[in-house]
């Protein structure tokens, strides 16, 4: 993780020339500053073998930590093998 110290005033920060771009704009490709997301990547980790089945989009590789969904069917006595994706 990469700390940013950068002193802009917050009317610079805001402030809107003439061409439409903003001064924040402006410093940051003045300084060739890269923004990404912090935390945990969202991707996923190898073929999805468990799917949600009220929401399909909700799948799981069995691999890490389980998502809450799959805690929350647990939880409530389902069985993790309901949840696996048949071969087809």
């Amino acid at each position: 993780m990469i700390v940013l110290d950068i002193a802009i005033s917050s009317t610079e920060l805001y402030e809107e020339r003439g061409d439409g771009m903003s001064t924040s704009d402006e410093a940051i490709s003045h300084h060739s500053l890269h923004f990404e997301r912090s935390g945990y990547s969202r991707e996923p980790r190898g073929n999805p073998r468990y799917r949600d089945p009220a929401n399909p989009a909700r799948t799981w590789s069995g691999l890490g930590k389980s998502p809450a969904w799959v805690r929350d069917y647990i939880a409530r006595g389902r069985k993790l093998s309901e949840f696996e994706i048949k071969e087809v």
